[in-house]
């Protein structure tokens, strides 16, 4: 039931904004680097996460989604 919703009302929009040639894999890449997150603050409550303010996580994780939606990737075989 999430699996769905994610990809159509999430993934499958940023997707749309990425250049083709690489979409499907920044869009695996940055759902990986999410959803290990939200499960290792919420789920499991993996500390320091759990503790940490809000812009901190955000501080530290930005720069890895953003290297994955804009920055170089090593060229991809399928």
């Amino acid at each position: 039931m999430l699996r769905p919703f994610l990809y159509e009302q999430i993934f499958s929009r940023l997707g749309s904004r990425l250049p083709q040639e690489q979409a499907e894999q920044r869009v695996a890449l940055v759902a990986s680097q999410i959803i290990g997150l939200i499960v290792s603050r919420y789920i499991i409550d993996l500390e320091p996460l759990v503790s940490m303010e809000d812009q901190q996580v955000i501080e530290l994780v930005a720069p890895t989604i953003q290297r994955y939606l804009t920055g170089e990737l090593p060229a991809l075989n399928h």
